[in-house]
């Protein structure tokens, strides 16, 4: 190589970081050839290139601009030629780009960079990137521990005034992409789009100028022989790229990786708009980690270790624990022993932690399976071995000490470096152990906990749960083997359960899960005796399933409630109740989760609960017209409040009596004394339902909300009516006091939330963002945030100071009709639809907790007109029966929420259903496909039928309209609108010309199928009319009603010619014998009621329900009749005997499951659990 004379030289460019990468390439190169396997120094380097040791150092760094002809020199030097790609230009004082208006950054788990190093041509070359050149996609690439991520976050931050928005994530727990962009779309739309879809983030990148930095993306590509391909399931991230790279927008998406994605360098090659920069060493930031190692050594020999580890300061940082412990800090002696000398990050820490005790080692794995940060109390519990504090304080200090984990206020975690390596040695154990029939790791450590955040938990399956399986899969080739391979593991742990002992604590509850991932049937399994810690057992059906005299501790199991419509915090958040669509009130320990009592008494749904001020009365509000008050110590009915004559929707407790106030469908106020039960006052105004109260803070006013537009504002003493806002249009559905007195929110059937100043009587914010009904609004306690939940299904987080959305809450599957805060203001609970209930973080908007419960309430019957088979829609799935059996011959799966209805057509080839997804579906029963979908109603689809001739299906719904559908087409042919509350129910008279309606609006129309015109309205019911039916010759329409009567109507004039007295509760379906001459009636009071026509008796009381019944259907020949409802069941009456002939129903989740003897559950646990199918003998 040629020596160069010592020259001046203009200076006017910078070395880039590719230059730089291929300068120290091939100094690599010749290092290896000609200077003996040693790297070069800057002693030796000024010698061959003519420059200055400092000089060199300098334009290493980027810090100092040379002009081009020194560079060329430089690279002659080595036998390079310079390219444009080698160098930048410095970039200008001030950049060219116009302001844009900052309005939010989120950082999310991003690093601290107030103290940083070095990296001043990266910076520069990255600026010049993102705010000169407009590029769309930029990629930071390189090993581990190199820097990426501080370079990222810094420069993020110092050019976070040129963006509207900036938000940083790491993807270390492999986020699938939908998951992300629910994150992105609504933080970089300022919470107006919650769609979570590239076309939603797109447009964001259109509109705004945003920075997107996404870390450690190497967590979503594979590893191997197919390293830079995404991991299964995670392709759609190349979409992601594709389309942010090719899509014109004014925004730029960071991406650091240790690899680069294959999908990446297609993308790069030759596209001005997309850059990469592989970030070698920083001498600076590897120099201050020697220097705060506390290492001793001459400043040669500092320069010979950071060049050694290429300037890698996670390296260097680990090394730096070898140096000390085996010389005394002193680097000489260790560059000295050149079998120290590690190849890679991997095989470093392969070095350390071989080195470590076990103790520290099991340390390590739990911090790696916990994936957040953990105190010591939690490594104490975990760990199975007996460990003092003092040896887990020391064990905590050593491993700090060698750079291995990250300490912070008493809590630890791990580098995302480190914690992929010990995951990834986690999970080569586990599947060796499991290919070799061992029990270590898999003993001494869960695989995933029950007991932490939920998206922690999903992270848990998605990262270890998940390879440990591809890779066993892999290596047995078969999945019956897999399982094979389970059972044998299975039957070695029941033959070794007792010798071991506390030992095999946790190989019980992973090989249970492992199961569950696998989503094998468990069915007749074998458990027993056995440790399950940790083991999920929600969303299962383990039917006869042998768990007896088996150790749940911390297990989670699917709960026992229905619909949640309500959910309330005692005053100190120590106990949570929720109220659900089986008339039950459930208590929970709201810091565990686990269920408490079952407090039973209410007939029907429950829409309301509020707490007495000192937290020891529950009240609570049903459909069935009551209100009841709960002694929380003992869950005993201290009082029923009755007087309403309709359905109960709210009620509020006085901030500091004991009143409690109650409104609901009967359109009054009713003021009770709490302690006698005894009704004080009636209030009357309203001209509609009401939905909500809401008492000042002071308890000097009451707030109503209602159906007719108005919020009324009465007198807490006297009752007197004092003023009242208008809001026309508006169905309000739910109002809350700021804490300060002066302002309410107000949530109803309209996507947008007011904010409403009551003294200056003024909209002071208008929110804007929900997509669907508001339900639900709350303040937290210092009254600074307002959430609110729709049936958009997404939970929304409001800065009242300015009415900007702070977050977007998104995880239901169904309208979210429910929330609150708790006592702190720091967590949310929900309820919903979707039938859970979640506990969520309101600063990271992440979900904490998920309950699940489960319900199989049967909403209506249809028998097939050969009378061979009936139909039941529950909450899952339309299932048909054969008489024959006792399971269902065919199940149909599709809709995605609550089927309310099914309804055969004329010649049985097909069978409609509708469903709270506001869908109608139309299913072939021959092959159980689906054949079409009908889509218009914007609410719960309530009732469909057939007409005579099934040429046409009628539907209705809450959305108060009723359409008429094009059988053959699925066209809508006319709407029919005129009810003034939800339709429930339509039936066609005989010859096909009249449909009637049933409303909750008391009212039955008669309308004409051809013209669409309303003939006549039938009024005389007191309350809600559920169901309507023609008698067979069509001159009778029967109705029924939650006035407790079945009404009986000319068909010729619209009178009421009869009324069927006799029952105790809500009648809801009704149903005519094929000759004409009885009526079946069945509702809230669990029984069948058969009626004579003729002389409008009771002639038989069917008894046998244990809950209310939705359906009663009659068999076409007359000797049968069909009955299902709330219990889940159905029975099938013998008409002449007035006898259950059978009973039908399908397995509960935990159907016959053996339970006798568990442990590590509470008496709340095991009742649910026999609630579900369970047997305890």
């Amino acid at each position: 190589m040629t020596q160069l004379p010592k020259k001046r030289k203009r200076r006017g460019v910078i070395l880039s970081d590719w230059g730089l990468h291929r300068l120290q390439n091939t100094q690599e190169q010749l290092a290896i050839s000609e200077n003996g396997n040693s790297t070069y120094t800057l002693e030796r380097l000024s010698t061959l290139t003519g420059l200055s040791a400092r000089s060199i150092g300098r334009l290493r760094s980027g810090k100092s601009a040379v002009d081009r002809q020194t560079l060329e020199d430089l690279f002659r030097a080595f036998d390079l030629t310079l390219t444009e790609q080698d160098y930048i230009h410095p970039a200008p004082a001030a950049p060219q780009k116009e302001p844009v208006k900052s309005i939010a950054q989120d950082w999310g788990e991003a690093l601290d960079v107030s103290r940083f190093w070095g990296r001043a041509a990266e910076i520069a070359t990255l600026t010049q990137w993102i705010l000169q050149d407009n590029c769309r996609l930029i990629g930071i690439f390189g090993i581990g521990g190199i820097g990426k991520t501080a370079l990222s976050v810094k420069v993020a931050e110092m050019l976070q005034d040129r963006f509207t928005y900036v938000i940083w994530r790491s993807l270390r727990n492999a986020p699938p992409l939908e998951i992300l962009l629910a994150e992105l779309v609504p933080f970089l739309s300022g919470q107006q789009d919650t769609k979570a879809d590239l076309s939603s983030l797109l447009k964001c990148l259109r509109d705004r100028r945003c920075l997107i930095v996404l870390d450690n993306a190497e967590t979503i590509l594979q590893t191997g022989d197919r390293t830079g391909q995404f991991l299964p399931g995670y392709e759609v991230y190349g979409e992601l790229l594709r389309a942010i790279a090719e899509t014109r927008h004014q925004s730029c998406l960071v991406l650091t990786s240790r690899e680069k994605c294959s999908q990446f360098a297609q993308l790069e090659g030759g596209e001005l708009t997309i850059r990469s920069l592989q970030l070698g060493g920083s001498p600076e930031a590897a120099a201050a980690s020697i220097e705060t190692t506390g290492l001793t050594g001459l400043a040669s020999h500092k320069q010979e270790l950071c060049d050694r580890y290429r300037c890698n300061p996670l390296a260097l940082k680990i090394v730096a624990t070898s140096i000390r412990d085996l010389f005394d800090g002193e680097i000489e002696l260790f560059l000295a022993q050149e079998t120290l000398v590690f190849n890679g990050l991997r095989r470093l820490l392969d070095h350390q932690f071989d080195r470590l005790s076990e103790l520290e080692q099991n340390i390590m794995y739990w911090l790696a399976i916990d994936r957040e940060w953990t105190n010591i109390s939690q490594l104490q519990e975990d760990i199975v071995q007996n460990v003092s504090n003092a040896q887990l304080l020391e064990a905590l200090e050593r491993l700090s000490w060698r750079s291995l984990i990250e300490k912070r206020s008493g809590n630890y975690t791990q580098q995302p470096v480190v914690m992929e390596y010990v995951t990834e040695r986690l999970i080569e154990q586990i599947v060796t152990e499991l290919t070799e029939g061992k029990l270590n790791l898999l003993s001494s450590h869960t695989l995933t906990k029950t007991t932490v955040q939920n998206y922690i938990w999903e992270t848990q399956n998605r990262l270890i749960l998940a390879p440990i399986i591809s890779r066993l899969s892999d290596r047995i080739l078969a999945s019956h083997l897999v399982e094979q391979k389970l059972r044998e593991l299975l039957e070695l742990l029941r033959k070794n359960s007792a010798k071991f002992d506390l030992a095999c604590r946790y190989a019980g509850g992973n090989l249970f899960n492992l199961y569950r991932f696998l989503d094998i049937d468990l069915t007749g399994y074998d458990f027993s005796y056995l440790d399950l810690w940790h083991a999920c057992l929600q969303d299962m059906n383990l039917h006869r399933v042998n768990f007896q005299g088996a150790n749940l501790t911390k297990s989670s199991f699917t709960q026992n409630f229905a619909l949640v419509f309500v959910v309330a915090l005692s005053p100190d958040g120590e106990i949570l109740a929720t109220g659900d669509s089986r008339g039950e009130i459930r208590l929970w320990q709201a810091s565990n989760h686990q269920p408490i009592a079952t407090l039973t008494g209410h007939t029907n749904w429950i829409f309301a609960l509020a707490w007495s001020p000192d937290g020891q009365t529950l009240a609570s509000s049903s459909i069935d017209r009551t209100v009841r008050l709960w002694d929380i110590s003992n869950g005993r009915c201290l009082n029923t409040c009755q007087g309403h004559d309709d359905s109960i929707w709210t009620i509020a407790w006085h901030p500091t009596q004991q009143i409690i106030a109650s409104a609901g469908a009967d359109r009054t106020i009713r003021f009770w004394d709490t302690q006698n039960g005894q009704c004080l006052q009636i209030l009357n105004g309203h001209q509609n339902w009401i939905w909500t109260l809401a008492w000042t803070p002071d308890g000097q006013v009451l707030a109503s909300g209602s159906d007719d537009g108005t919020i009324r504002f009465w007198q807490a003493g006297s009752g007197e009516y004092l003023r009242t806002i208008e809001l026309q249009g508006t169905r309000i559905r739910s109002i809350a006091w700021n804490p300060d007195g002066k302002t309410i929110a107000i949530g109803g059937i309209s996507p947008n939330v007011k904010i409403w100043d009551v003294e200056n009587d003024r909209c002071q914010h208008l929110l804007q963002g929900h997509h669907n009904w508001v339900r639900s609004v709350a303040w937290n306690p210092d009254g600074t945030i307002l959430a609110s939940g729709s049936d958009d299904r997404t939970i929304r987080l409001w800065d009242a100071s300015n009415g900007d959305c702070l977050k977007t809450l998104q995880g239901h599957n169904s309208p979210v009709w429910c929330v609150a805060w708790d006592a702190g203001g720091r967590k949310l609970v929900s309820g919903s639809f979707d039938r859970t209930v979640r506990f969520w973080d309101t600063d990271s908007g992440h979900s904490l907790k998920v309950l699940r419960g489960h319900t199989q309430s049967i909403w209506s019957l249809a028998w097939s007109p050969d009378g061979q088979t009936l139909a039941s829609s529950d909450d899952r799935a339309i299932r048909l029966w054969n008489l024959d059996r006792a399971e269902p011959i065919g199940v149909l799966r599709g809709h995605s929420e609550s089927i309310w209805s099914a309804a055969w057509s004329p010649d049985g080839q097909t069978l409609a259903s509708s469903s709270a997804d506001c869908t109608i579906r139309l299913w072939d029963t021959k092959n159980g496909r689906c054949e079409k979908t009908l889509l218009g109603h914007h609410h719960w689809v309530r009732f469909v039928a057939w007409s005579p001739d099934g040429k046409i299906l009628a539907s209705c719904g809450t959305d108060l309209t009723i359409g008429l559908w094009d059988a053959t087409s699925g066209q809508c042919l006319n709407i029919l609108s005129g009810h003034t509350g939800w339709v429930w129910s339509v039936a066609w008279s005989p010859d096909g010309k009249i449909l009637a309606s049933c409303s909750t609006d008391r009212t039955i129309a008669l309308w004409d199928v051809n013209s669409g015109e309303c003939l006549n309205i039938l009024s005389g019911h007191s309350s809600w009319v559920w169901s309507v039916a023609w008698s067979p010759d069509g001159k009778i329409l029967a109705s029924c009603s939650d006035d407790q009567t079945v009404r009986l109507w000319s068909a010729i004039d619209g009178q009421c010619r009869q009324q069927l007295l006799g029952r105790s509760d809500s009648v809801r379906s009704i149903s005519w014998s094929p000759d004409g001459q009885m009526i079946a009636s069945a509702g809230g009071d669990r029984t069948v009621r058969i009626w004579d026509i003729n002389s409008g008796q009771c002639i038989k009381i069917l008894q046998g329900h244990s809950n209310s019944i939705w359906s009663v259907v009659w068999h076409p020949s007359g000797n049968l009749l069909a009955s299902a409802g709330e219990d889940e069941t159905i029975k099938l009456w013998d008409i002449n005997t007035g006898e259950c002939w059978k009973t039908l129903r399908v397995d509960r989740p935990y159907e016959g499951m053996n339970i006798t003897g568990v442990t590590g559950i509470t008496e709340a646990q095991k009742a649910t659990l026999e609630s579900l199918g369970a047997i305890a003998r």
